[in-house]
């Protein structure tokens, strides 16, 4: 709960700018209705990485205070990516939350005295901001998402704030989430007698894996509970920007339908829906009907082909038909369908976003590799590949050589287009199975599966890889490169075993970095695959 207080001199400060907007309720708990399972469910499996913002931006941060007796919180800031601006007090604070919130307000605790409920009308004004106050001795501070007591490890200060920003987009995810749940909840009340099999349908999909094969097949699931079709098929929108529908899931069609069907937008029914965003029942006289490469196989004209839409964005399209009972589509039907197809696609739209965002979350933003974390995920898999299997894996452990010399002879922008040119040698230089990955700074891990089980053939496999690497970048040519000692950017590398030489992933990294180590001491510019330099 925000807290209350006036302004010195008894003119409440939230009495100016209340109007702007209004906090959300409370964020201890979100309710979910018998029509909100989906939300529910989207909430449980962390689907607010959905409403991140892009990575790729500087978030803003605003400090409001004086800052000068610890001046090293706005550069351990910007460093870790936060477009710092700074104001001097409340007042200003407010006219610039009002012309442009930022993503965080960092407030020096002094300047809480000016107002008791600065942070309440601080908090009316932008409720998407997160509110961090520093404070010189530990004391309750009403309406704060996070204290930090000073002085505080830098770094530590930087974590804090991404916390709890991270908390707070969450909760405002959670309120949205429920939003959406309330509008689809008001179309569900007009159709009464249908309630009960639509209840049950979303709460299967609510239930269902986040997974796309078993999202989808949930998909065909409920329509078919809810409808009766025994012929369906769930049509997807093509990614890569063709703009057509290919079927991603189908039931009582045959597999080379299911393969080579494809329709551009307007094309026959489902095209037309697409296109549109319609909901179509019956053949109309001047669309050709779905499925026309098989015509004589269905036993009734009666199509029902809707829409998968999140608000004016046409997803795909579902169509039904075929159904047990023979009979046509009616109006109530049509529209409850119609319903669980507005939640289909939220499910469908949840599942690609945080696809999206998890994919995003494991890529160096640099050089476009695997980043660390996505690396330790991966050598664990790698891991238990070689117990269940018996075949070794290799571990490559690469390094620039004098990298330092060449961003300080060239400036650090021309050293990330080299980091970024190792990045694009390397990936075009290994083998399709194996793993690249940015380690840190100007180090990059290799994880080289399935290199064989014969003693001395991984070692060998893995040793041919990674010195076409070394060479591969040895003789590129790269800008300035003549101000290097030897007049080249090269690579150095430790290259270990596991099975063989280790028996954890902790053993597998030592080992590597111990001979890329020796690789550097050895001269630089080569490989080092066993404990003598080389």
């Amino acid at each position: 709960m925000r807290g209350t207080g006036a302004v010195p001199g008894g003119k409440k400060l939230h009495n100016v700018v209340k109007h702007k907007c209004s906090r959300p309720g409370s964020f201890e708990c979100i309710s979910v209705s018998v029509s909100g399972i989906v939300d529910s469910y989207l909430c449980r499996t962390g689907a607010s990485n959905y409403y991140m913002t892009d990575l790729k931006e500087k978030r803003k941060l605003l400090a409001v205070g004086d800052l000068a007796s610890t001046p090293g919180i706005t550069y351990a800031l910007r460093a870790e990516g936060w477009d710092v601006d700074e104001c001097p007090n409340l007042l200003h604070a407010v006219a610039r939350v009002c012309e442009a919130p930022p993503e965080a307000i960092l407030l020096d605790g002094k300047r809480l005295r000016e107002s008791e409920t600065a942070l309440e009308d601080l908090s009316s004004i932008a409720p998407e901001v997160t509110l961090i106050v520093l404070l010189r001795s530990p004391r309750r501070v009403t309406g704060a998402d996070r204290r930090i007591i000073l002085p505080a490890d830098l770094t530590a200060i930087a974590q804090i704030i991404d916390e709890a920003c991270e908390t707070r987009r969450r909760r405002l995810l959670a309120d949205k989430l429920d939003e959406e749940n309330r509008d689809l909840k008001g179309k569900l009340v007009q159709r009464e007698q249908h309630l009960g099999k639509l209840d049950e349908a979303v709460d299967r999909l609510a239930q269902s894996a986040m997974t796309p094969g078993q999202l989808y097949e949930t998909i065909l699931e409920v329509f078919s509970d809810l409808s009766g079709a025994e012929r369906q098929s769930l049509m997807l929108l093509d990614n890569g920007g063709k703009k057509e529908l290919k079927i991603v899931k189908a039931r009582g069609l045959p597999a080379r339908v299911v393969s080579e069907t494809r329709q551009r937008l307007g094309q026959g029914i489902a095209g037309w829906v697409a296109q549109h965003g319609k909901p179509l029942f019956h053949k109309p006289p001047n669309v050709d009907s779905y499925g026309r490469s098989q015509p004589n196989s269905y036993r009734t004209e009666d199509f029902l082909s809707l829409p998968l839409k999140v608000g004016n964005r046409v997803l795909g399209v579902t169509n039904l038909t075929e159904r047990r009972d023979a009979s046509a589509f009616d109006k109530f039907e049509t529209e409850t369908l119609a319903v669980l197809a507005e939640y289909a696609a939220l499910c469908i739209h949840h599942m690609k976003k945080l696809e999206d965002a998890e994919q995003l979350s494991l890529i160096d933003e640099l050089t476009s590799l695997y980043n660390r974390r996505h690396f330790r995920e991966a050598l664990r898999r790698e891991i238990d590949r070689v117990e269940r299997t018996g075949w070794k894996m290799a571990l490559a452990m690469i390094d620039i050589d004098h990298f330092k010399v060449y961003n300080d002879t060239h400036g650090h922008q021309a050293g990330d287009e080299v980091l970024k040119g190792i990045a694009r040698i390397l990936q075009e230089n290994v083998r399709s199975t194996d793993i690249v990955c940015r380690y840190g700074g100007e180090e990059f891990a290799i994880i080289l599966p399935e290199t064989g089980h014969h003693a001395g053939l991984p070692r060998t496999k893995a040793l041919q890889v990674v010195e076409r690497l070394r060479k591969a970048i040895c003789d590129f040519e790269f800008e300035g490169e003549e101000s290097q000692p030897g007049q080249k950017v090269t690579i150095s590398a430790g290259l270990a075993i596991y099975g063989e030489e280790a028996s954890s992933a902790d053993d597998l990294i030592a080992i590597a970095d111990e001979r890329l180590f020796k690789a550097k001491e050895a001269g630089r510019n080569r490989v080092c695959s066993n404990n003598m330099a080389p």
